[in-house]
């Protein structure tokens, strides 16, 4: 659908202490208009040779999809490319119910730029009230019609269920729940919970992946509570933070579907032996004798 850009800007006479909107906040940000809403969109965009923790953003593009088919279990996965994925998260008004809002869903892929050179792209969508959110779907549909596939990290128990329950209630139709999936959260307990107990992505993070966040991130707990005082004041300067944490998700998402399908494919140099011991019984209980042997 048609849809234009809206230049945010401060209202005439109005203090400098007023409340903070948020497309006053983060630079590069927009209000975009579609057919049906407003909704506010900001892109952060990583050369693929950025390094997030111990790995660069570009090192998945090197890798089989022919992997995460085997692991998934979804021949569909092979014949994409892991750029034709889109790495999805959102950030919630509570745990579940039919009340529940995704208020920012996040979403990383790869792409050329006009001067040739591939970058990931994240690229966070807000809703800045509740009517905003037609505008957010419109934004999304519009993006994953150039997509094929989709990662999450648990995405299919909550992330997928919450957004599909939207679009019934805006009366739309989403494909989000047939889409070729690799939903990072099982395979992650399954090749690393014997060793490090935790498979939060808070804890793969800095145990894993060599991510160290900084006091600028939020625990997941409090995000709800930040986006209902949002709602309440009109500021949003606590947000920041919020947007800070979706997007270090997308970025851990990357790399960590990378460090999955290097190890299920024995790619890990030096993996730790607990980590292989683990790796064989996921073998084993996929009927693969020969590669858990």
């Amino acid at each position: 659908g048609q849809k234009r850009r809206v230049q945010p800007q401060r209202p005439a006479g109005e203090s400098a202490d007023a409340p903070r909107p948020v497309e006053a906040l983060l630079p590069g940000g927009e209000l975009v208009m579609t057919d049906t809403a407003h909704c506010f969109g900001v892109d952060k965009v990583y050369p693929l040779t950025a390094r997030h923790g111990d790995d660069r953003l570009g090192d998945l593009l090197g890798l089989p999809t022919e992997t995460a088919a085997a692991f998934c279990q979804d021949e569909r996965l092979a014949e994409l490319d892991f750029r034709d994925f889109v790495f999805l998260d959102t950030e919630t008004t509570g745990l579940a119910g039919a009340g529940t809002l995704a208020f920012m869903v996040g979403a990383a892929f790869f792409e050329r730029t006009q001067s040739g050179d591939e970058v990931l792209v994240a690229r966070q969508y807000f809703l800045r009230d509740h009517g905003d959110e037609p505008g957010l779907l419109d934004l999304l549909d519009e993006l994953l019609a150039e997509k094929q596939g989709l990662v999450t990290f648990n995405g299919r128990s909550f992330d997928l269920p919450l957004l599909d329950g939207r679009y019934v209630m805006n009366r739309r139709v989403s494909d989000l729940l047939e889409r070729p999936h690799i939903d990072l959260l099982p395979p992650a307990r399954r090749l690393w919970r014997a060793r490090l107990g935790s498979c939060a992505l808070s804890a793969l993070e800095p145990n894993l992946l060599g991510v160290h966040r900084t006091e600028e991130d939020v625990p997941g707990w409090l995000i709800p509570s930040l986006y209902h005082n949002y709602l309440r004041s009109g500021d949003a300067g606590e947000l920041l933070r919020v947007f800070y944490h979706n997007r270090l998700d997308l970025l851990s998402m990357v790399t960590l579907a990378a460090r999955t399908v290097r190890h299920f494919a024995r790619q890990e140099s030096e993996a730790p032996a607990l980590d292989l011991v683990s790796l064989g019984r996921w073998q084993m209980a996929l009927g693969r004798e020969a590669e858990a042997e």
